[in-house]
């Protein structure tokens, strides 16, 4: 294994990554972050391609690669790193069939937007209609539910969320939010108010991109309590919506669910997973 240091990235392999890079660091910065990262998983009985795998998803987690990033060319990445052109192959097939960078053909990698999930009802002229949320309260909770299910045993508990949405003044929906305390303990004091998108604070200010959301949709009779809490008559049935999101090597970020009560407006639950029009050639 070839061993790192600032000499080492040379002029010709510099010029290989400027057109690649689109935030402060210069070309030695990045290319010694991704020999780094390389190194750290050296001794850790991955193969190489996993190595560089692991080595790119760290680069986008901690901002050094950005949605919409051109992956410098397999070659150029072969000499960084000093793998042979069938190591980044692998390592770059295994990142797109996950979802972390998404190819286009004779362009090259790019890195993948991160999916936006939008929950909207559509109004009888099809435009979307305007939605707040009220924070109902925050704890830390250690039963076991639909949540422990998706985000697996945490001994330090779970934070919940519990929100309502007021749709346009028409109607109400009853909100659950859940994370694990340990993958986020800064979660549980930060800031959060009415506007707050609870997934996109993750992304920010814990640096996990949420690489893809799964949603599942039924039909359940409303307990009494989130009756009362959306304002209708108690008995009543609606929609349970249950939402997961996941991040590197599908670890699940957060799990969430809705009560959505009959209403007469479509539910749209379009998913937009990684958009290539961020992707600029350079």
């Amino acid at each position: 294994m070839m061993s790192y240091s600032n000499s080492n990235l040379n002029i010709s392999s510099a010029q290989l990554l400027r057109r690649h890079r689109r935030n402060n660091l210069t070309d030695d910065e990045f290319g010694k972050h991704l020999r780094l990262q390389f190194d750290r998983f050296s001794e850790s009985g991955l193969s190489k391609h996993a190595q560089l795998q692991k080595a790119l998803q760290n680069s986008i987690a901690d901002g050094k690669l950005k949605p919409g990033d051109q992956i410098p060319a397999e070659k150029n990445l072969a000499q960084l790193i000093g793998v042979s052109l069938g190591t980044v192959q692998r390592a770059l097939s295994k990142l797109s069939s996950s979802g972390v960078i998404f190819r286009k053909h004779g362009r090259g990698s790019f890195v993948a937007d991160e999916p936006r999930a939008f929950v909207r009802f559509i109004n009888e002229q099809g435009a979307i209609m305007p939605v707040s949320m009220r924070v109902l309260d925050r704890k830390i909770i250690h039963t076991k539910g639909s949540w422990y299910d998706a985000l697996g045993t945490d001994p330090m508990g779970f934070i919940r969320i519990r929100r309502v949405f007021n749709v346009s003044g028409f109607f109400y929906c009853y909100n659950e939010y859940y994370i694990s305390v340990s993958q986020f303990p800064t979660m549980i004091d930060h800031p959060i108010d009415d506007s707050a998108r609870l997934n996109w604070i993750l992304v920010d200010e814990t640096e996990t991109p949420i690489l893809r959301v799964q949603q599942r949709v039924g039909i359940q009779k409303l307990s009494a309590r989130i009756c009362h809490l959306i304002k209708v008559n108690r008995g009543s049935s609606g929609l349970k919506l249950e939402l997961v999101a996941f991040s590197f090597d599908d670890r699940v970020v957060s799990y969430q669910q809705s009560s959505i009560p009959e209403n007469s407006y479509m539910l749209d639950l379009s998913v937009l997973d990684w958009n290539p029009r961020r992707a600029k050639a350079h």
